[in-house]
């Protein structure tokens, strides 16, 4: 995220002013430049408290994350080089692929092989949603 806004209005103020500006912060096509999180959520956060059943403190949570680096922005015209894992825990790797197919689909296989081996609580990726899954 570019900015974080604090307001000392109402959650429904906030809203209202991104909407009065021409964002709806629902929209699907407004996923990647507006993330209001609901007041609970919010708190939560301050409070370094989450709601995960079976956990006391956010960091018990088994939190992993990944970026896929690739030589295009579309699928069919590049490839992957690169996938970087970290997680909470101290692990980290780093896949540096050739300039093969084998060697693409080896490491995809690799970076599920570790997920399941570690087995994560939550898995995020940066900007997995909209681009890597594809």
């Amino acid at each position: 995220m570019t900015y974080l806004i604090k307001t000392t209005q109402s959650y429904r103020d906030l809203v209202t002013f991104f909407r009065q500006g021409g964002l709806n912060p629902w929209d699907t096509e407004n996923r990647d430049t507006i993330l209001i999180l609901t007041p609970i959520e919010q708190y939560l956060i301050q409070k370094k408290k989450r709601l995960f059943k079976g956990f006391e403190e956010y960091d018990d949570v088994h939190r992993f994350v990944f970026d896929l680096e690739t030589t295009a922005l579309n699928p069919e015209d590049g490839r992957i080089f690169m996938i970087g894992m970290k997680d909470n825990r101290g692990f980290e790797k780093v896949i540096e692929i050739e300039d093969t197919p084998e060697s693409e689909i080896e490491a995809i296989y690799e970076f599920f092989a570790i997920i399941n081996e570690i087995k994560p609580s939550i898995i995020g990726g940066y900007n997995s949603y909209n681009f890597d899954w594809r």
